[in-house]
C-alpha cells in the first residue's frame, strides 16, 4: 500500500467519532418539531398552492383570449364560406354599419336585419334567401 492510502484510513479513522455521530441530528431532542418547522412548511405550502392556481389561471385566460378570432377575421371567413361575391360582402358590411354592429359577423345569424335593407336594395332580398335558404326548411 502507497503512503497517500494509508494516510487517507489514518484520517478516517481519526475521525471515526464524527462518524459514529453522524446520525445524531434525527434522535433524541433534534427529533422534536418545533413551531417554526410548522409554520415554515405551511407558508411554503401555501405559496406553492398560490402559485400553481396562479400559472394555470393566467394559463386558461390566455389560451381563452389567443382563441378568439377578431371580428373581421370571422366575418372574412364566412364571407368566403359562403362564397360570396366582393359586391356581396359590400352589401353585408353596409348592413352592419347600418344596424350599428361592434362585430359585423353577425349579419350572418340575423335574418331581421335584412328586411329594412331590402326595401333599399332589391340585391339584399336576394342575399338574405342565399345566406338563410336553411331556415324555412324543418
Amino acid at each position: 500500500m502507497s503512503a497517500a492510502t494509508l494516510l487517507g484510513y489514518a484520517g478516517l479513522l481519526a475521525q471515526r467519532d464524527n462518524w459514529s455521530r453522524l446520525g445524531d441530528r434525527f434522535s433524541g431532542h433534534h427529533l422534536r418539531l418545533q413551531t417554526e418547522d410548522i409554520v415554515g412548511g405551511v407558508v411554503l405550502l401555501v405559496a406553492g398552492l398560490l402559485l400553481y392556481f396562479g400559472l394555470n389561471y393566467a394559463w386558461s385566460v390566455s389560451k381563452r383570449l389567443s382563441s378568439k378570432e377578431p371580428p373581421r377575421d370571422v366575418f372574412r371567413r364566412l364571407v368566403q364560406a359562403h362564397r360570396l361575391t366582393r359586391a356581396e360582402e359590400r352589401v353585408l358590411r353596409e348592413i352592419a354599419e347600418q344596424a350599428g354592429l361592434q362585430k359585423p359577423a353577425e349579419v350572418f345569424v340575423r335574418p331581421e336585419l335584412f328586411t329594412e335593407a331590402a326595401r333599399r336594395r332589391p340585391q339584399t332580398e336576394r342575399l338574405a334567401g342565399q345566406l338563410f335558404a336553411h331556415q324555412g326548411r324543418s
